[in-house]
């Protein structure tokens, strides 16, 4: 069973013991949702691969605390919900340096092709700023600081690539910015951007054709300053795109809530809507800050 299936499964198993509950002893769904949360998060420093272990056991206490609510069980469902919770902080706190440390070895790596590509000449802006990144990545390694770390070593690698292939050789440059704008468009067109930036949209899907015409033709002054455009206009459209998709999202929550709220089944549900308002409120203050993937996913 996949973890969407297993997520629905606990779901409605938590929904059917509610249910049968009444008034009775409260279901951990906040405990529960806590947990899950906190797997995603150490998911998302790719603890199945630095700690397979803690991850594993997370997500075997959060699964069984539904044995213990079909048991009647809700102390030991409670404990095992909290227990999951602390693995999976556990596993986020032991991969997270891990990941830096990985991440750090890889824009090392990415350096050193850059150099032996003469990027420091050829390329000089952009392996300056990678080596500032790299630089940064070490400090905050060292002072303890590893996701400040990781992302300055991802910025660091990303740079370093980049000038590697700005010294390599400008139509390779101009190919792989077509590629990466084109990817851009297709993000954007999956978030919705025909809906909500329709203009920037049809700006970068025109240029960046034209672009790549450029690029065959081997036009390249043209082709660099129409792929400029493209860049702008795709990364503006995608923007626009995931904050109208987090605002349809929000709003659909934010009635699906209400709605329940003034339903029947919220004198037998108190905790799961309360759950269901504490994320609504995160989703937001995530749509609020500029973070409207994570809003939509708490949506």
């Amino acid at each position: 069973m996949n973890r969407s299936r297993k997520t629905a499964a606990v779901i409605g198993i938590i929904v059917m013991a509610a249910l049968a509950h009444g008034c009775g002893e409260p279901i951990p769904v906040r405990e529960m949702s806590l947990a899950r949360m906190e797997i995603t998060r150490a998911e998302s420093v790719r603890a199945d691969k630095y700690a397979p272990a803690e991850m594993e056991e997370a997500k075997k206490l959060l699964l069984g605390t539904h044995e213990f609510i079909k048991g009647d069980d809700l102390d030991k469902a409670k404990q095992g919900a909290l227990d999951s919770f602390a693995k999976a902080r556990e596993a986020y706190e032991k991969s997270l340096p891990l990941l830096a440390r990985d991440t750090m070895e890889i824009a090392e790596k990415s350096l050193g092709e850059a150099d032996e590509a003469n990027a420091d000449m050829l390329a000089k802006d952009e392996y300056d700023r990678a080596q500032a990144s790299f630089k940064s990545a070490g400090e905050n390694f060292e002072s303890k600081k590893y996701y400040e770390s990781y992302q300055a070593a991802l910025e660091a690698d990303k740079l370093a690539k980049s000038a590697r292939n700005s010294a390599l050789g400008k139509r390779a440059v101009l190919k792989e910015a077509v590629t990466e704008v084109d990817s851009v468009i297709a993000e954007a067109i999956k978030y919705n951007a025909r809906k909500h930036s329709p203009e920037k949209l049809k700006i970068a899907e025109d240029n960046n054709r034209t672009a790549t015409e450029a690029l065959d033709g081997l036009q390249l002054k043209k082709g660099f300053a129409v792929v400029a455009i493209a860049k702008t206009s795709a990364d503006e459209a995608y923007l626009d795109a995931l904050k109208g998709s987090s605002a349809d999202d929000l709003a659909a929550a934010e009635d699906a809530v209400a709605r329940a709220g003034k339903s029947e089944g919220a004198r037998f549900a108190g905790d799961e809507l309360a759950a269901s308002r504490e994320s609504l409120v995160r989703a937001k203050e995530a749509h609020a800050q500029g973070r409207y993937r994570e809003s939509m996913v708490l949506s």
